[in-house]
């Protein structure tokens, strides 16, 4: 019943495995293997199915013995494929454990056709190991070689034009023309002004290390020339350099030399000394280029001013009552050697507190003064002398030396005394009046 429910694959695939797991009775002109069981035609010296030798003809087959046990066998070799018939090979299965149980000889098949092959005892399968029909022999799969790997291709680059060159002068009239005009407009104006002032700071600069090197001596705000030509330089070439660092173009370029005319206008007439004078004054009080011995010096000189201007005043009533016959040669000559006297020792006077100054260039100017007071001394002289002889050229050449070195002495003082006083502090209005009387 269970051979009529199978269906023919099932069918066929059961008898190839019955076929295959037992041995076929030995047919004419075959012996059995004893070791397999499998028939071997005869002649030859080694099983096909399990490759051990086969006994030869002359030995007798002995008749079956009880089983003993017996060592597990080796693993069968494989067998060799047959030269006329390959013949599909079962892989070697593991060595059954021996039994008591004598094994039953195989039945003789039918000769018309194929007999029902009895099911043989059921083997020892392995506890782990599922027993499914053998599949028909496939061939080996080729080994898994991985395919050759081929470089990817390397990216195409991107297309690039090319850039354009750009030049220092492009870029700049590119900027020029993003720039608003108001803007510009009050950058050229920062800048002017930014110059002009830079000139100042220059000027101050040199001024001060002048003044600290010669105290005094070179008031270099005064010197004609030096401070234009000192501050004007400078205030253009820094004008040049922030406008040449600008954007350029024909308006820009016009624009820069405006501005240098500019700067060269105003500097001309700005850092001249008539309006530099003041800066040079306090430039010189702050560094204390004055101090106490020269505000003594001139406190001294000017009171020998006013003794000079008594004694001669003096001197000069008394001459004109001589002329005028109001006293007598002899009186006068008495009088007049009392007067020349006092004007002598106000003289050295002079001197002396001239040399008593700090700064060099007011001690100089000072005694160059007392000196001309000196000559107006030595013009008395004369005139007391040409008087007692009755000497009238000894008397009009003391009265013309009195009076050229009276106006001598105001343009020392108006020259070089007056700046002194005032770039020092002090009251150069009180000096000239002491001069004066």
């Amino acid at each position: 019943m269970d051979q009529e429910r199978r269906t023919p694959d099932e069918g066929s695939e059961l008898d190839a495995l019955e076929a295959v797991s037992k041995p076929p009775a030995p047919g004419p002109g075959e012996v059995m293997c004893p070791n397999c069981g499998h028939p071997v035609e005869a002649g030859f010296k080694f099983c096909d199915w399990c490759g051990r030798p086969l006994p030869s003809a002359s030995e007798a087959p002995k008749p079956a013995e009880p089983a003993k046990p017996v060592e597990a066998p080796k693993p069968a070799e494989p067998p060799k494929p047959a030269t006329e018939t390959p013949k599909a090979v079962e892989p070697a299965k593991p060595a059954e454990p021996p039994s008591t149980v004598p094994e039953p000889k195989p039945p003789t098949p039918a000769p018309v056709s194929r007999p029902p092959v009895p099911a043989p005892p059921p083997p020892v399968r392995p506890p782990d190991t599922k027993a499914d029909p053998p599949a028909r022999p496939v061939p080996a799969p080729p080994p898994n070689i991985p395919p050759p790997v081929r470089p990817a291709p390397a990216p195409a680059a991107p297309r690039t034009e090319p850039v354009p060159v750009i030049t220092k002068t492009e870029e700049r009239r590119v900027a020029a023309e993003q720039v608003p005009p108001a803007r510009a407009v009050f950058t050229y104006l920062v800048h002017l002004v930014a110059a002009f002032a830079a000139g100042a700071v220059a000027l101050a600069i040199v001024a001060v290390i002048v003044t600290l090197f010669a105290r005094g001596r070179v008031a270099l705000l005064d010197v004609k020339g030096v401070p234009v030509a000192i501050a004007v330089v400078v205030a253009v070439a820094l004008f040049a350099f922030l406008r040449t660092a600008r954007p350029g173009g024909p308006i820009a370029w016009a624009a820069a030399v405006a501005g240098l005319l500019v700067l060269t206008a105003a500097g001309a007439y700005l850092y001249r000394p008539v309006f530099l004078h003041n800066a040079q004054v306090r430039m010189e009080r702050g560094l204390k280029v004055w101090n106490d011995k020269d505000a003594g010096a001139v406190d001294d000189f000017r009171g020998d001013l006013v003794t000079w201007s008594t004694a001669v005043a003096e001197y000069q009533r008394q001459v004109a009552g001589v002329v005028n016959n109001h006293i007598t040669a002899t009186d006068f000559r008495g009088v007049a050697q009392t007067t020349l006297a006092s004007l002598q020792e106000t003289t050295v006077s002079m001197q002396t507190h001239a040399n008593a100054a700090h700064n060099k260039k007011l001690r100089d100017a000072l005694g160059v003064l007392a000196g001309v007071y000196t000559e107006e001394l030595n013009g008395l002289k004369l005139v007391s002398q040409g008087i007692l002889t009755n000497d009238f050229n000894a008397l009009r050449q003391g009265d013309n030396t009195y009076k050229t070195a009276r106006k001598r002495a105001n343009t020392v003082f108006a020259e070089d005394i007056r700046p002194l006083l005032e770039r020092g502090g002090f009251d150069a209005d009180a000096f000239e009046q002491s001069l004066a009387q």
